[in-house]
């Protein structure tokens, strides 16, 4: 959940665009730089590698980053990832702003290596697109259709584009409402490029496996802008410093990458870039150090784009939060909370798993897009491992007669139902856990994805009848490890 100060996140990272030695250092990772001892990555070292450390928020680029993401059946093997590698349904951009003169073209050039599926799931029932600028409205242009597009439908791509800055105050969203740009730090395509208002060209893309042999020689692209086309940037209504924004982009959907068994980019990521060049001039070398000066990479917000880039990406949305339960609707035919005709003894601070901003509704029903979600939140780790021969308690007071139970592990918990209820609004919730170590596909080791022990559930009688109120369950499981629920 969100706990740092003002809500900040406290897991990931800023953007997944970083740079990064390769195989020069850590494990696993199966790319060397394409110029000097560092190339800008969109990809993620396997868990535990903490070769890499985002700046801003003290996590390492690694599988940690998604750690949380996907449930699976399999008790044998529980987890279907394999990293390094890079992730599923991700929007991930690395950009720059460039200040040219009046009638000045611009030259781009780059190297860049690709390692993506070009997989694509065509099964009407499960077929899914994407949003180009953000998730608010579907709308054509914003919204691309799986279904509409056919045989021809998004696949994992690598994308550049020129265009207009956005202004953080004033931003123009695909819904037609102009809102301040809520985190500048993680942003929508439509908050880093005037999608909407101003002229934008995308001035180089390809997909797949690029080279296709690995042991061939380094691809590079060279693009000129005419002066005509440049202007046409520098003088868009608004843009009150002539600036031109230069982003690199990775979009990948759904199911066909290092997150499950469909594809793996082998230890390679989705994209490398280096030696960005601007008119002769070397903008992206990426040999330094995040925060490490001019033509680095730098998410702090004072750190000014003209002269240092920015690695952006927006994570999903945490609702899981905590709330007075006062605060909250609580209608039960049991009576108050602490009544002593209760069997449940909740009271004062509960976890909702509504969205505050949106009358703890599940989803957002402002946004055609967030109406249908999955959500959670995780214990802290239950460590399992214990002293097999002198059974002295571990760190958290477990000894191995206590892990070594003859009958299941039981789970005690008071829920405030709110929202759900099958029956009337569709909302249900499950339970499950999460072990460590699973020995991924490629052999390393890394946390299963959620393993569900139940399916979903709905509150009792009382809830049936429309009430919201608390439930209080117990649920056994028999599993051994170290262990989060």
């Amino acid at each position: 959940m969100n706990l740092g100060p003002g809500g900040k996140r406290t897991i990931g990272v800023v953007g997944v665009w970083h740079a990064d030695p390769g195989n020069a250092t850590g494990t696993a990772v199966m790319w060397s730089p394409l110029s000097g001892s560092k190339s800008a990555w969109c990809g993620l070292r396997h868990h535990g590698d903490n070769t890499v450390v985002d700046a801003v928020t003290n996590n390492a680029f690694n599988q940690s980053v998604l750690e949380f993401n996907g449930e699976t059946a399999a008790l044998t093997n529980p987890t279907t990832k394999h990293f390094p590698g890079y992730g599923s349904q991700i929007d991930q951009m690395m950009y720059r702003d460039l200040a040219p003169s009046a009638g000045q073209a611009l030259n781009i050039s780059f190297l860049y290596r690709t390692r993506m599926s070009t997989g694509v799931d065509l099964a009407a029932a499960t077929r899914t697109g994407w949003f180009h600028g953000d998730p608010l409205a579907v709308t054509a242009g914003n919204f691309i259709s799986s279904t509409a597009a056919g045989a021809n439908a998004p696949i994992d791509s690598f994308m550049v584009y020129v265009g207009v800055p956005v202004n953080d105050a004033a931003c123009l969203y695909s819904d037609g409402v102009t809102r301040p740009v809520y985190d500048p730090q993680r942003r929508w395509f439509s908050e880093v490029l005037r999608i909407f208002d101003a002229p934008y060209y995308e001035i180089f893309s390809t997909f797949g496996h690029q080279p296709a042999d690995t042991l061939s020689a380094t691809p590079s692209a060279s693009v000129t802008i005419p002066g005509s086309y440049v202007d046409a940037l520098r003088n868009a209504a608004g843009n009150t410093g002539n600036k031109v924004r230069l982003v690199f982009r990775v979009k990948t959907n759904r199911g066909f990458d290092d997150m499950g068994a469909a594809y793996s980019s082998l230890g390679r990521g989705a994209v490398q870039i280096d030696d960005v060049v601007v008119n002769a001039s070397n903008i992206g070398d990426f040999e330094g150090s995040e925060q490490g000066g001019v033509n680095t990479i730098d998410n702090r917000t004072g750190a000014s784009p003209l002269t240092n880039w920015k690695s952006t990406g927006k994570p999903p949305a945490i609702l899981f939060h905590p709330r007075a339960l006062a605060d909250l609707t609580y209608n039960d035919l049991c009576g108050p909370p602490e009544s002593p005709a209760r069997f449940c003894n909740i009271f004062g601070t509960v976890i909702s798993a509504g969205n505050y901003d949106d009358g703890e509704r599940a989803g957002d029903s402002r946004y055609q897009s967030q109406r249908e979600v999955m959500h959670g939140m995780f214990s802290p780790t239950i460590n399992m491992v214990t002293d097999q021969i002198n059974n002295t308690p571990n760190a958290q007071g477990l000894t191995s007669s206590i892990v070594d139970v003859t009958d299941d592990i039981y789970v005690w918990y008071d829920i405030y139902a709110g929202m759900f209820n099958l029956s009337f609004t569709g909302n249900a919730w499950t339970f499950g856990s999460a072990c460590y170590p699973a020995r991924m596909n490629n052999g390393g080791y890394a946390w299963g994805e959620v393993i569900p022990w139940l399916p979903a559930l709905q509150p009792r009688a009382a809830v049936l009848l429309g009430h919201r109120s608390p439930v209080r369950q117990r649920r056994d499981r028999n599993d051994q490890s170290y262990w989060s629920a």
